[in-house]
């Protein structure tokens, strides 16, 4: 009987779910990028998470090669980290740093002409140091930056799909 009644149930909430529009983030209608054909140019951080997750969107396609035609391009043009301390203990150790980030990049067109240019991602965070721990605490800076390159990716692909569908003002 319990069984049956919690079955019930959770089809209830999932069907209410899926009838108020929900969609899981990269799932709605509006989650496709603006061009099917892609070049992403650079080499760090950024532009590998660029190459990994363009080729998951529908309908787009990831090239290799930048000399072919009706290709839409990301150039990422620099990346940069700095680490700053936040706070420091009685002994003057740092206990408290704020690692930033920042991405600057230029979006083309197909046909060559700017989406964007020269813009830019600037992304932060802060963590606790331990001076006991201090290989542990520089995988944790590492982590740090691993996941602003990721949500810096996320936040380009963004900025460009707006411009692309509504243009200048988007901006």
């Amino acid at each position: 009987m319990t069984a049956t009644l919690r079955r019930l149930t959770a089809i209830l909430l999932i069907s209410l779910l899926a009838a108020c529009g929900f969609h899981l983030r990269g799932q709605g209608p509006n989650s496709g990028f603006a061009y099917p054909t892609v070049y992403v140019e650079g080499k760090g951080g950024v532009a590998q998470q660029l190459r990994l997750y363009l080729p998951l969107l529908p309908n787009v396609k990831l090239i290799k090669d930048a000399t072919q035609k009706d290709v839409a391009k990301i150039a990422i043009l620099n990346e940069s980290t700095n680490n700053a301390v936040l706070t420091i203990n009685s002994a003057g150790q740092a206990t408290e740093y704020k690692t930033s980030f920042v991405a600057t990049f230029s979006a083309f067109r197909p046909d060559g002409t700017a989406i964007m240019e020269s813009q830019q991602v600037t992304l932060s965070r802060s963590y606790s140091y331990d001076p006991n721990n201090p290989i542990a605490m520089t995988g944790e800076s590492n982590r740090l930056v691993k996941d602003m390159q990721q949500d810096a990716s996320q936040l380009i692909l963004r900025r460009i799909n707006a411009v692309a569908t509504h243009g200048d003002n988007a901006q």
